[in-house]
C-alpha cells in the first residue's frame, strides 16, 4: 500500500564521489529513485567535489522553498566524528559535527539529518546533543561502524520509508528509531546505527 500524499517528506541528498575514477557511476541515488518510483517520495540529489559546492547546496537546503524536503542525506567517505569531501584526497580536513553545526546554526527546526558515512557517529553522546541544540534539528542519525555499499543502501531505504510514516516531532522521531530497530535489527547492529533525538 502506497503512502498518502500528505505524509511524504522529501529527501535532500548531497553526495561525494566514492571513487577517484570518475568512470565509476555508483551512487546513493539508486535507492532514492526506488523510493520515488515505488512510493512517490520526492528527492533532490546533487554530487559535490569541493567545500564550496558542499556549502552552496547545504545552504540551498535551508531555504524556505525546500521546506518540503526536511530530510538531509549526506553521503561521503567518513570515519570517527566526521566525513571527507572528494577534494580532500589526504583526508586532513574532516567535516565534523561541530563544523556542520556552524554551517546549519538555527536552520534545522523540524528536520532530520542522516549522515550516510562510515563511523561518523562513533563519538561521545554529548556531541550530537550539542549539534541539535545549535542547529535546532529534530534528530541526527548515522553509523558507528564501517558500512558496506549494498547493506547501507538497503538499510537507508527502510529508514527513509519509516520516516514517512511518523510525524516529525520528538515522539515521532523516537518511534522511527524503534521502527527500524524492529524491522532491521540485524542491520542496525551490523552498521552500528544510532539515532539521537533532540531533548525537550
Amino acid at each position: 500500500m502506497g503512502l498518502p500524499k500528505a505524509a511524504k517528506k522529501g529527501i535532500f541528498s548531497i553526495e561525494g564521489d566514492w571513487d577517484p575514477d570518475l568512470r565509476q557511476h555508483y551512487s546513493v541515488e539508486a535507492g532514492l529513485r526506488l523510493l520515488k518510483e515505488a512510493e512517490g517520495i520526492p528527492y533532490i540529489h546533487r554530487r559535490v567535489g569541493t567545500a564550496e559546492e558542499f556549502e552552496y547546496y547545504l545552504h540551498q537546503w535551508t531555504l524556505k522553498k525546500y521546506e518540503a524536503f526536511p530530510i538531509l542525506y549526506l553521503s561521503f567517505h567518513g570515519g570517527p566524528e566526521g566525513f571527507w569531501l572528494p577534494e580532500d584526497k589526504k583526508r586532513v580536513n574532516t567535516v565534523t559535527l561541530d563544523i556542520l553545526g556552524d554551517l546549519l546554526e538555527d536552520k534545522c527546526r523540524g528536520r532530520i539529518i542522516h549522515l550516510g558515512a562510515c563511523a561518523t557517529l562513533a563519538m561521545h553522546n554529548s556531541r550530537p546533543k550539542k549539534f541539535m541544540q545549535k542547529t535546532c534539528a529534530l534528530a541526527v542519525c548515522g553509523y558507528t561502524e564501517e558500512v558496506g555499499w549494498t547493506v547501507s543502501t538497503a538499510f537507508e531505504v527502510i529508514l527513509f520509508y519509516r520516516m514517512q510514516r511518523r510525524a516529525f516531532n520528538r515522539a515521532g522521531a523516537q518511534r522511527i528509531h524503534r521502527d527500524v530497530d524492529t524491522l532491521a535489527k540485524g542491520l542496525v547492529q551490523k552498521l552500528g546505527f544510532k539515532m539521537k533525538v533532540r531533548p525537550a
